[in-house]
């Protein structure tokens, strides 16, 4: 797969809804998925910290293994969530270079 392709790929995949828009205005939703991505990155990032203190605490009212799934899932979600971020980042630097270079797609 090129680098068009995977742009497109990507243009697809985070920008379903604003597919007709010019550049710019693709720029300024993805600055608010990202921002959107980071949010989601720290909330997780939280709930993980806080599964992890109340298991080493010693409060578990659920059994040991539903905290390792449940840790899992969590971490798992970190990982997605970083990866669609940097997609995320990549789409914004291509559309910010087309923008410049005066080849809007739209």
């Amino acid at each position: 797969m090129n680098d068009k392709d995977r742009y497109e790929m990507y243009e697809r995949v985070h920008l379903r809804s604003a597919a007709d828009l010019p550049d710019e205005d693709k720029i300024s939703k993805l600055v608010n998925k990202h921002r959107s991505k980071w949010i989601q990155i720290i909330f997780n990032v939280v709930i993980i910290t806080g599964l992890g203190y109340a298991y080493y605490a010693g409060y578990r009212p659920f059994a040991d293994w539903v905290y390792y799934v449940l840790a899992f899932i969590f971490v798992l979600n970190v990982v997605l969530l970083y990866w669609q971020k940097n997609q995320i980042e990549d789409l914004s630097a291509y559309l910010k270079e087309r923008v410049e270079s005066g080849s809007s797609g739209a």
